[in-house]
């Protein structure tokens, strides 16, 4: 079996204004991975559902063994690779939520990126939308259709397997921002710590920046939001 892909980003007419991101599976473990496309080599997340000699799940996210940027080796000497556990969201028996991918309408970039032909561009979200992007582990054997939310119309992006039969759905929906919703705000990078992983010889002064938040959420999936990043010097920084 062929391992599985999927990109997608928000946007229009052949540009993406959001981050592109990059679903697959490995070729011969049934191992379900995340990223943005641009940093999969590097930084990732990962189901890896049992397989012999591994009864269990195992769920991380964190920087790739084998990554070697100035940032991956730092940050795993900063606490190891793995940075975030989850436990999956069942849905129904041998069913999981496992990724949300959430990409506000006020998070978009005013002027995109071209993309090619295998980026699947979902619709752009209003200022006062999001687009949620939800990546779902499904059971071995036929299944028929593909999980929908009670609250909104539910669209079949891409479906899948992995190398042991388990169904890969990913779906998307747009929805309203609720009035006390709360979404975390744009990234300003000078300003998320001393532990943030960035490359202190990074050129931020110029282009478009993005970034993105995580977080394991209280039903056991991992969430990710897709933002903005705005580049703000210190004081007496000169660019």
């Amino acid at each position: 079996m062929e391992p599985f892909t999927c990109q997608f980003a928000v946007g229009q007419d052949g540009v993406a204004c959001s981050a592109v991101w990059w679903v697959g599976t490995a070729k011969n473990k049934p191992d379900l991975y995340i990223a943005v496309r641009s940093l999969s080599g590097e930084l990732k997340a990962t189901v890896h559902a049992p397989h012999p000699p591994h009864a269990g799940w195992f769920r991380k996210f964190g920087f790739d063994m084998k990554a070697a940027s100035p940032v991956s080796q730092q940050a795993k000497r900063d606490g190891g690779p793995h940075k975030v556990q989850w436990t999956g969201c069942e849905l129904a028996p041998n069913v999981t939520l496992e990724y949300r991918v959430i990409i506000r309408g006020a998070s978009l970039e005013e002027v995109g990126e071209p993309v090619d032909r295998h980026v699947m561009l979902l619709p752009v979200p209003s200022i006062n939308e999001y687009v949620e992007v939800d990546v779902i582990l499904g059971p071995k054997g036929a299944t028929r259709g593909h999980p929908r939310e009670r609250d909104g119309e539910t669209y079949l992006l891409s479906e899948g397997r992995l190398s042991d039969d388990r169904r890969i759905w990913i779906v998307h929906i747009v929805r309203p921002i609720k009035p006390k919703e709360v979404i975390p705000a744009p990234i300003e990078p000078n300003r998320i710590g001393s532990r943030a992983h960035l490359d202190p010889n990074a050129d931020l002064s110029s282009g478009g920046l993005r970034a993105i938040a995580l977080g394991e959420q209280s039903d056991g999936s991992l969430a990710f939001w897709d933002l903005k990043a705005s580049w703000r010097p210190t004081e007496g920084h000169r660019s």
